[in-house]
């Protein structure tokens, strides 16, 4: 092992000089950007209140040489918003920070000319908010101004004058589809569109630097564009998109690793042909490759120097490592930082149960890795952690999981075999979209949310089982593009406001609880077979279009309905009647032909229309001159005409398949198709099947 120590702060004797430089060239800075917006803030501002044309009180600060303005009753404003011009002859610079924040209520505002500048936070959480017109004179946008506007979709910003779009300024605007950056823009700041709606975006080459996570999470997001002119491209500006298939940065542009705090030393050992660099922070000593091309093949990680454990993996440690297979992690490792194993061939790779903490996109784009096991002691998976990991088969999740999250897992196309720990309460946006073999899907009683998008563009979906008991909210386009035919959901589901299962075309039948609220008309949209059963009287739903209304089913209490060849009948059930018999004539019809060849349905099957689950316990023969037999009778040795009946499901292992018990359990909404078979002794004439007899069901609650 060789070793060599370096201190970062080594020939930096003049430190505090620089400093103080820089403090005055800020101080000049910023007295250069009052001085252009023309806006001067007094101390001892005046404070003034009036009420405009349309009937909205306003309160004014005094700002030279104009006014800074906000709302005086913020949470009463509604609809269309105008912004005044002028008061007392003196005009309106400034929307103050905060003006709007969280109203629900507004839809639209237009910004006068005069406006120069719009305070931080000013609209964040309008979440109704879905147009505004910005001013051609403004120059100053603030951080958060209109993150979280979840509806805003069309905004007026070719004629911004502003030098740069400040922090988090249209963070989750996830309506947000295109926008053009205005060629004053030199710096997109840090989460500027994090998590916004944008396909597609072509960056000026008059921006200078990309910060920090700027497009992050971005799920929509397809093709980006930059030029020659970006110096600057900071801490991952792209991380967890997934439909983001390239990204190719100007030759100009330098490429800052993933932001931490500056070590406090760092020293560089070499093991087995690699050299590592070690950094030590506060609380953690971080480690990484020097060389990346080393990095080839089985790689085992040094774990202890000299006397400490090496507990944090650096952020991007080894992406890009091609060559990587496999690698086993310090047995003391607490933390792998963002994207520290993107875009390997790693095939597998042992987490000790010591890691509590994985950042975003922590594995994502390893196309060989078929497997993970979650350690232990992690209670959540990041953003994107395996994103477009395309040959992963199965997720061995732990115990104590709560919560998976954004992107985890999205275009995992080869994902199969999942099985969510009773722990998970919480299932993230985007968590498993696009993982074309998840074909059964089973939600535990444990699970309370289930995000937008969280199981979106599967496919055909061979089973969906969901707990109606535990699971409080379904977030809009949770299903969507899938293709499910029945759903169950519990009366814990009380709000239904966004487009619940849109582009799901097969959807036939939706069993919603009795205490449902659907709070938006197109909440179904372009589900065109749905009918909707429900326990709650009066509800009418809008369909594909405005005037198509989905049909509505209104259910009694609890139903449960045979159907076969000719016949269906409703049994009910309550809590009071816990065992009902029912005759359902010819519900599994068996007749015989003049040649004796028996024939049965193909079609019966038992349709649960219940909340909860049932029992079929027993079944019988209601004719006094049919008997039920064995099934494995040898009719060969009875005399002709007699008139015995052999009777067996193919999913029973009782003797003659009538005894009790010879049903599945049958959960709430689904149906049991029923496969059986019939042997009589020989006839000398043709029987029917109403001369057989009709069978006699038992129905129960189901008990367990």
């Amino acid at each position: 092992m060789s070793i060599k120590q370096t201190n970062p702060h080594e020939g930096n004797k003049r430190s505090g000089f620089v400093r103080l430089v820089g403090i005055i060239l800020t101080i000049a800075m910023l007295i250069g950007i009052i001085s252009s917006v023309g806006v001067i803030t007094g101390i001892a501002a005046t404070t003034e209140t009036f009420t405009d044309e349309n009937g909205i009180s306003w309160t004014v600060t005094e700002c030279y040489p104009g006014w800074a303005i906000k709302p005086k009753n913020n949470s009463g404003l509604s609809g269309s918003i105008d912004i005044p011009t002028s008061y007392k002859g003196k005009v309106i610079l400034v929307i103050d920070s905060s003006a709007f924040y969280s109203n629900k209520n507004i839809t639209s505002v237009n910004i006068p000319n005069s406006i120069v500048s719009v305070g931080s936070s000013a609209f964040e959480r309008c979440s109704n908010l879905q147009s505004v017109h910005l001013p051609d004179n403004l120059n100053h946008l603030g951080s958060w101004c209109f993150s979280e506007c979840s509806r805003l979709s069309d905004i007026n910003f070719n004629d911004f004058k502003g030098n740069r779009i400040s922090t988090a300024v249209f963070y989750g605007c996830s309506s947000l589809a295109s926008i053009e950056i205005p060629p004053s823009v030199e710096e997109l700041n840090s989460i500027c569109f994090q998590r916004s709606g944008i396909i597609e975006i072509d960056i000026p080459a008059t921006v200078k630097v990309l910060g920090g996570g700027a497009f992050q999470e971005c799920s929509k997001l397809e093709r980006v564009t930059m030029h020659e002119g970006l110096e600057r491209v900071e801490n991952g500006p792209f991380t967890a998109c997934p439909k983001l298939k390239s990204l190719d940065y100007p030759s100009s542009a330098t490429v800052v690793s993933y932001a931490t705090e500056s070590p406090m030393t760092t020293w560089e050992i070499t093991e087995n042909g690699i050299t590592w660099v070690l950094s030590l922070y506060n609380n953690k000593l971080g480690i990484k490759p020097k060389d990346k091309s080393q990095v080839k093949g089985d790689v085992i990680m040094p774990w202890i120097y000299p006397a400490v454990y090496i507990d944090y993996i650096e952020p991007s440690a080894f992406e890009g490592c091609s060559e990587l297979r496999s690698i086993r992690l310090p047995s003391f490792c607490k933390h792998i930082g963002s994207r520290a194993f993107a875009n390997t061939s790693l095939e597998e790779v042992y987490i000790p149960d010591t890691v509590s903490q994985i950042d975003d996109s922590a594995f994502c784009w390893n196309s060989n890795l078929k497997s993970i096991t979650l350690p232990s002691s992690l209670e959540k998976t990041p953003g994107g952690m395996c994103t477009n990991c395309s040959s992963l088969e199965t997720i061995e999740f732990n115990d104590n999981l709560k919560e998976i999250g954004f992107n985890s897992f999205a275009y995992c196309r080869n994902l199969n075999n999942v099985e969510f720990p009773s722990s998970l309460v919480k299932i993230g946006e985007n968590a498993f979209e696009s993982c074309y073999s998840y074909k059964d899907i089973t939600i535990p009683n444990s699970v309370k949310c289930v995000n937008q998008y969280a199981f979106s563009n599967i496919g055909e979906i061979n089973s969906l089982s969901v707990d109606v008991d535990s699971l409080s909210y379904i977030n809009g386009f949770a299903f969507y593009k899938d293709t499910i035919d029945k759903l169950v959901l519990g009366d814990n589901v009380k709000n239904i406001d966004t487009p619940l299962f849109s582009g799901n075309s097969d959807l036939e039948y939706l069993t919603l609880g009795k205490d449902v609220g659907i709070n938006n008309d197109f909440a179904f949209l372009g589900d065109t077979k749905l009918t909707i059963k429900t326990y709650k009287e009066n509800l009418s739903v809008r369909g594909y279009t405005a005037d198509n209304r989905i049909p509505v089913v209104l259910l009694n209490k609890h139903v449960a309905t045979f159907s076969g060849d000719s016949a269906e009948s409703e049994v009910i059930l309550d809590t009071d009647t816990p065992n009902l018999r029912v005759i359902v004539p010819s519900v599994l019809p068996i007749s015989v032909d003049s040649d004796n060849n028996v024939t049965v349905a193909d079609n019966a099957q038992i349709n649960n229309m219940c909340r909860g689950q049932i029992d079929i316990t027993s079944a019988e023969l209601n004719t006094s001159t049919w008997s039920l037999v064995d099934f494995n009778t040898d009719f060969k040795t009875v005399p002709v005409d007699t008139k015995q009946y052999g009777f067996k499901l193919y999913n029973d292992d009782a003797s003659d398949g009538i005894d009790a018990n010879i049903f599945s359990t049958i959960n709430g909404g689904e149906s049991l198709l029923l496969s059986y078979d019939g042997n009589v002794a020989i006839q000398s004439e043709a029987k029917t099947a109403e001369e057989i007899g009709n069978i006699v069901f038992t129905v129960a609650w189901h008990k367990g």
